[in-house]
């Protein structure tokens, strides 16, 4: 019996975002883009190219929780290899 078990993947990508920004002019929603260090985006429309795995954890089901809570049993770090 092949069980699935449940991984969380971080990864890096590059894509196209769409972010609604309230502004004057054009400009101004450019310049407001431009300089916003985190971007929140709405709606990620289309990767551009494949994503870059970084990590990814195994996750577990803890025995003396009965399942109520996960627990991270493997940790793999992709970049260091």
């Amino acid at each position: 019996m092949n069980s699935l078990k449940e991984f969380d993947v971080f990864c890096h990508f590059c894509g196209i975002g769409k972010k609604t920004i309230k502004a004057l002019s054009y400009d101004e929603a450019r310049q407001i883009m431009k300089n916003t260090e985190y971007i929140d985006f709405d709606e990620i429309v289309n990767l551009t190219k494949p994503c870059l795995i970084d990590e990814v954890i195994l996750k577990g089901i803890s025995e003396s929780t009965h399942g109520q809570e996960q627990s991270d049993i493997e940790y793999r770090n992709w970049g260091s290899e």
